[in-house]
């Protein structure tokens, strides 16, 4: 078991990384947490894996009756809000009750939003259960929803009180998605721990899931989203830096309507992009730009795409959150393990990091 916390003072949680029998989990519901109770599941994940969470609460006499709900970015919508808040306003849940959320990213995202909107707010606990959701979502306390085909246009900050993450349950998980996810690890590398990137790199990609080293991997990357959230919850400055690789990633995704590319292969091809922008504008040596995309071909995932052309990714990014009136804010790495914020990409640089993603 590897417990780590995200330090934000009187609202700082816990994350345990290990099997569900670990968790310490009359710790973690402690008495602040002892109103009524809700718990959101994906469906797929609950027919793999329900028991072994009906057994971890039950271990500490709680017994919750789910909502089941479809996964999937393209169910990412108000109406799957709502049809939560129907069933917490069926549970009679109150403002010192929970909600739990058991299953990806996409559903954290949701249900943490209608835990943050929801009688102005009530706690709500992570329970991720894909490898892109255990290393990014589930920490971090950004929740939302796609609007007019934007990524993520409609959303609040709102922290959970704890994230509990059993790496075992990664195993009933389709390997695309679990490649997708080591998109967003070797992000953390490139841009704060190298280590990391060399931890995975010694790793035989097949063995991945039952190697010994796999909680190491998901704690250390997790250590760097919890140490920029503590400096900087609300996306104001270094926290813009998880955003490596995701300017044009989000772009991808919108330009093919959240349904050809997962999350995780479109921020591995916005990560491509962001390394070549890198060598031309931050100075980033070309070999490691090579290494990176070395590494990200080693694990199986995407570096470019044929789908998209270059004029719809741009346009694509107008409207992206991340830009301001000053222009589109990039984040490039000048050498692997540190990264910084520009808005000093020229229209010449940018149409040729598009062409080297499109080949067009």
């Amino acid at each position: 078991m590897i417990s780590l916390n995200v330090d934000l003072g009187e609202r700082s949680y816990p994350v345990r990384i290990g099997s569900w029998r670990d968790w310490e989990l009359e710790k973690i519901l402690d008495p602040e947490m002892a109103g009524s109770r809700v718990l959101i599941a994906d469906a797929k994940v609950w027919n793999h894996w329900g028991r072994d969470l009906e057994s971890a609460f039950g271990s500490v006499n709680v017994e919750i009756s789910p909502l089941l709900m479809e996964s999937g970015e393209t169910g990412k919508t108000h109406e799957a809000v709502f049809r939560i808040y129907d069933h917490m306003l069926a549970n009679k849940l109150r403002r010192d009750g929970c909600l739990f959320v058991f299953g990806g990213g996409v559903l954290g995202d949701i249900a943490g939003f209608a835990a943050a909107t929801y009688q102005r707010g009530i706690r709500y606990v992570q329970i991720p259960t894909t490898l892109l959701s255990m290393v990014d979502s589930s920490v971090g306390g950004k929740t939302g929803v796609n609007y007019a085909r934007q990524k993520n246009m409609i959303g609040a900050f709102h922290q959970p009180s704890a994230v509990l993450i059993a790496p075992e349950w990664l195993m009933s998980l389709p390997e695309r998605e679990v490649r997708a996810g080591l998109a967003e690890v070797i992000k953390c590398g490139v841009i704060r721990d190298p280590k990391l990137l060399d931890l995975l790199e010694s790793i035989e990609p097949e063995r991945l899931l039952r190697s010994g080293r796999l909680e190491e991997v998901i704690a250390r990357a997790l250590a760097v989203k919890a140490d920029i959230v503590a400096e900087d919850e609300h996306d104001l400055g270094v926290r813009q830096h998880l955003n490596f690789g995701h300017t044009l990633g989000h772009a991808i995704e919108s330009s093919t309507g959240f349904g050809q590319y997962l999350h995780g292969e479109a921020v591995g091809i916005g990560m491509v992009a962001a390394l070549r922008l890198s060598t031309r504008v931050v100075d980033l040596a070309e070999s490691s730009a090579r290494r990176v995309e070395e590494l990200l071909r080693r694990y199986s995932l995407p570096c470019r795409t044929e789908r998209i052309k270059g004029s719809e990714l741009l346009a694509g990014m107008e409207m992206d959150k991340k830009a301001t009136a000053r222009g589109q804010a990039w984040v490039l790495t000048p050498e692997v393990g540190t990264a910084n914020v520009t808005t000093r990409v020229s229209a010449e640089e940018l149409r040729d990091a598009v062409s080297y993603i499109t080949g067009v």
